[in-house]
């Protein structure tokens, strides 16, 4: 960037013409405003089944119950194809700063597909694909063979959260298992402050405190 130096010394000034560039209302943020206008309105003639075509592939790989190209529904326990890509239309306008904007843009998205839209280099039987079960819905997952596919557990987020939330009631189960103070059976308490393990127990426990207030008297 040019400089300017006023005398041996002095600090150094920044041009204000070149420093106007990367000021929020600068060349920069203007070519900005402008792309994303043009973009907005590139977005308006996008064939609708473009849009359908990308809805559908989302949908997919959110919850794992649909194919992301021919929209079929899985059975429970089909295999699920992960890790394609499927084309889904063209981006109107995609830029970044170190590039010239491009128009046109061929559009990809990740989605899950069913046995008959998976591509041949997704067969199982290859050597460098991999087929696991969901650690909750126990749906057979095949993937390529790669460290992200050796980390996942889940088919889905809505698989990995359903079986959080499994552990957590699972837990609060055990935190709620007792010894009934009357009988001394095990039970499972509805309330943290439970002591009895049935309305008998607990009328034998109050007869029991009643009784010894009245002896301390």
């Amino acid at each position: 960037m040019a400089k300017r130096v006023r005398n041996v010394g002095q600090p150094v000034e920044e041009d204000s013409s070149l420093s106007d560039l990367f000021a929020p209302k600068g060349y920069r943020a203007r070519v900005s405003d402008e792309l994303e206008s043009l973009h907005a309105e590139f977005l308006k003639y996008r064939l609708p089944e473009e849009v359908r075509a990308s809805e559908v592939a989302y949908e997919a790989i959110q919850g794992v119950r649909t194919c992301g190209f021919c929209a079929r529904d899985l059975s429970p326990k089909e295999p699920a194809y992960l890790g394609a890509k499927i084309y889904v239309g063209m981006w109107p306008l995609s830029w970044d700063y170190g590039r010239k904007p491009q128009i046109g843009k061929p559009l990809y998205e990740d989605t899950v597909l069913c046995s008959s839209c998976a591509p041949e280099w997704l067969s199982p039987e290859r050597d460098d694909v991999v087929m696991q079960l969901c650690a909750h819905c126990e749906r057979p997952m095949v993937s390529p063979l790669d460290l992200f596919a050796l980390r996942r557990t889940f088919c889905s987020d809505r698989c990995k959260e359903a079986y959080r939330e499994e552990l957590r009631e699972e837990k609060k189960a055990e935190e709620r298992k007792k010894v009934c103070e009357v009988c001394g059976e095990e039970f499972t308490a509805s309330r943290r402050d439970a002591k009895t393990c049935s309305d008998r127990c607990k009328q034998k426990a109050y007869r029991q405190r009643t009784k010894e207030v009245k002896q301390t008297r």
